[in-house]
């Protein structure tokens, strides 16, 4: 179960996914699509969605799915490699703590992960490790 940020059960994390396999996990209507690219909708989640992965499912089986299209996006080629080892999604979630702001900087950026206990950070940027 993760849960770093210490949020409510209806408020799981969200989930990161390839758009060529999202249909699998997700009822995307087609009406939809364009806004989860940028996590701008809820979708109701498949059964697979929720048995594989329950902590980015709401209580309502609903998630704010974000789909990467970009094949030459480092997030994509990262979730590229990951399917070879059967792990479909990865999770993708503000980067602050409830009640605290948002991260400005990599000051923040690195207290966060200290608070967190999180070892490893993923962005557009790279992979990062909290020494």
């Amino acid at each position: 179960n993760i849960n770093y940020k210490n949020r409510e059960q209806f408020r799981p994390l969200a989930p990161l996914i390839r758009e060529e396999i999202s249909n699998k996990y997700f009822y995307i209507p087609k009406k939809l699509k364009h806004n989860l690219y940028w996590m701008g909708t809820l979708v109701k989640a498949k059964q697979k969605a929720i048995t594989e992965y329950p902590e980015c499912i709401h209580i309502d089986n609903t998630s704010r799915v974000q789909i990467i299209k970009n094949k030459h996006n480092f997030l994509y080629k990262l979730l590229e490699n990951l399917e070879k080892n059967n792990l479909n999604i990865i999770i993708n979630t503000s980067f602050n703590i409830a009640g605290d702001p948002i991260v400005f900087d990599y000051i923040d950026c690195y207290t966060n992960m200290k608070r967190m206990n999180l070892k490893y950070l993923v962005t557009d940027k790279g992979l990062f490790e909290r020494l």
